[in-house]
């Protein structure tokens, strides 16, 4: 089968191509551009962000806040770019290891129960010593 016109002109040039092949073949047929305009004119960007969205997420990063975090309370939770950009984040609990349980139970004279004692060794014989 032998390539039409467009689909040729696309082989000759995709090294020099700014889009994808359906873009080119879209600008071609739907847009009517030429080949040459098609291959070589750069992606439209269209960027709608507001200069106060900018502005908020500006602060939002000087605050610490990620910008990821920001969008997400803005569009998700339909915060306002104000409490979106200036509520710090929650830090994160710390899990307790069982080892540091069993110190604090060691320290307040509680009983130990004996799976503590078979788990962490190291804390009785060191503490039995002492």
């Amino acid at each position: 089968m032998k390539a039409t016109p467009m689909g040729q002109y696309w082989k000759e040039n995709k090294h020099r191509s700014k889009v994808s092949y359906n873009a080119y073949r879209e600008r071609v047929v739907k847009r009517g551009m030429t080949f040459e305009e098609a291959i070589t004119s750069p992606k439209e960007r269209f960027n709608n962000t507001s200069d106060e969205y900018k502005k908020w997420s500006d602060i939002a990063v000087e605050n610490g806040i990620n910008k990821n975090v920001f969008w997400h309370r803005h569009f998700t939770f339909k915060w306002s770019l104000e409490k979106a950009a200036t509520t710090p984040i929650r830090k994160k609990r710390v899990v307790d290891s069982g080892r540091q349980t069993v110190i604090r139970m060691i320290e307040a004279g509680a009983p130990i129960p004996k799976k503590y004692i078979k788990r962490y060794p190291d804390l009785f014989t060191t503490r039995a010593g002492a």
